[in-house]
C-alpha cells in the first residue's frame, strides 16, 4: 500500500471521529454550530473544557484525535514539501480550507444567540437564550407566553446593565435580553428551535 493510501485513509478516519464527535456533542443538547465550537477547541487547539456547559462528552477521545489530526496534518505538508507531488499539495490545501470553514463556523458557535444548555439529565436542563429580532416572543409578557405550563421555568433576565432575578408574568421580553431558563428540554426545542 502506497503513503498516499495510508494517508488518506488515516484522514478519513480522522474526519470520521470528528464528525462522531461533533454528533454526540449534538446528542447532548448543543447546537451545530456550539458543537462545532466545542470540537474545534477540544481537538485542533486541545483546550479542556472549564465547566460541564462547554462539552466534552467522549473526554478521553479528544486528546487522541488532537494528537492524530495534528499528526496528519504535519504529514501531509511534510510529504507535498519533500516529495513535491501534486496530489499532497491538493490535499494539503483541501485540509486548510477545512478548517477555515470548521474555525468559522466555529467561531459562530460563540456568538450565536440560539442558547446554550446545561444538561441535568437527558430531559431537564439550564437553558442561557438571547431574543433576536426574529423571536416570536419578542414584546411578548412572560404571562402571555405562559411557560411554566410547557415546563419552562424563567429564572432571570439580563437586560442591559440590569439581571431581573425570579421577573414576574408582567415583564415584557425586548431584543436583547439574555434569559436564564431551567425546564425539559423536548418542550425549549420545540417552542424555540422550531420555525
Amino acid at each position: 500500500m502506497s503513503i498516499a493510501v495510508k494517508l488518506g485513509v488515516l484522514l478519513v478516519v480522522n474526519i470520521a471521529a470528528v464528525l462522531g464527535m461533533i454528533f454526540r456533542e449534538i446528542q447532548t443538547g448543543s447546537t451545530f454550530a456550539r458543537a462545532l465550537n466545542i470540537s474545534w477547541n477540544r481537538i485542533f487547539l486541545n483546550r479542556q473544557p472549564r465547566n460541564s456547559d462547554e462539552g466534552g462528552h467522549g473526554d478521553g477521545w479528544y486528546p487522541v484525535l488532537h494528537r492524530t489530526w495534528w499528526m496528519t496534518l504535519f504529514f501531509i505538508l511534510f510529504l507535498w514539501l519533500v516529495r513535491r507531488e501534486a496530489l499532497f499539495g491538493y490535499v494539503a490545501v483541501m485540509m486548510i480550507g477545512l478548517h477555515g470553514w470548521w474555525y468559522g463556523l466555529a467561531r459562530q458557535g460563540e456568538t450565536d444567540s440560539s442558547g446554550r444548555i446545561l444538561n441535568l439529565d437527558s430531559q431537564w436542563g439550564i437553558i442561557f437564550r438571547q431574543i433576536d429580532e426574529n423571536s416570536a416572543f419578542r414584546e411578548r409578557s412572560l404571562a402571555e407566553l405562559d411557560l411554566r405550563k410547557k415546563n419552562l421555568l424563567v429564572l432571570a433576565i439580563e437586560r442591559g446593565e440590569q439581571t431581573v432575578a425570579f421577573p414576574k408574568g408582567l415583564e415584557t421580553l425586548a431584543v436583547g435580553d439574555k434569559l436564564v431558563i431551567f425546564g425539559e428540554l423536548h418542550s425549549y426545542r420545540t417552542l424555540f428551535e422550531t420555525p
